[in-house]
């Protein structure tokens, strides 16, 4: 689905409300849905999808860092990453807000400068073959790492059940998805399961 800059525009079968940080999409059942389920909407995919910052404004004002845990949640969360690439990703589970501005500058440097905030969709992180991303400043056999030395600085709490506790992890890149990674969304690890970090994106 190709959602251009500005106020998303949602599909007929969506119904969209607004909130100053998201949009949130909500499937709606067709008619012709209604009709084959005898007036039930039987199956029918009813997770809730939220557009991260969907005007692009609240970046710039309130820099923000958010993890998405993977998980079977009902709500998917939708993010546009890749700089002037302009990708579009979703992922289901729990949002977490995470803070670490020395290490999102970190990344925001690795992305925006030294890809050129064109993306990264096309390099290959691994060293063994060649690529046509635009890169500068630093050399290919240090962007893996920078990448991996900036993720592993995000702090990630986790409480007790009963609230009283609270502890401390650290966030760690997912190798066995780090094709994956992109300026905005990088598949990681954290002690809850699989997740994607996700900031705002420079375009």
């Amino acid at each position: 689905m190709s959602i251009p800059s500005g106020r998303p525009t949602p599909p007929r079968c969506l119904t969209i409300t607004e909130t100053a940080a998201a949009t949130v999409w909500t499937l709606r059942p067709s008619a012709d849905t209604r009709q084959r389920a005898g007036g039930q909407t039987g199956r029918m995919d009813q997770r809730r999808h939220v557009f991260l910052d969907p005007d692009g404004t609240m970046g710039p004002v309130t820099p923000w860092m958010y993890v998405v845990v993977e998980m079977e949640t009902g709500v998917v969360y939708q993010q546009q990453y890749g700089g002037t690439a302009t990708r579009h990703g979703q992922v289901e589970g729990y949002l977490v807000p995470v803070h670490a501005p020395e290490a999102l500058d970190q990344l925001r440097d690795l992305f925006e400068r030294t890809f050129g905030g064109s993306g990264a969709w096309d390099h290959d992180w691994s060293g063994s073959r060649g690529t046509t991303t635009r890169r500068r400043g630093v050399p290919p056999d240090q962007r893996l790492r920078l990448l991996r030395e900036a993720v592993g600085r995000i702090p990630f709490w986790t409480s007790a059940s009963d609230g009283r506790r609270d502890e401390r992890h650290w966030l760690a890149l997912d190798d066995s998805r780090l094709a994956e990674a992109d300026e905005a969304w990088v598949p990681v690890r954290t002690p809850a399961g699989p997740g994607v970090l996700m900031w705002f994106n420079s375009d």
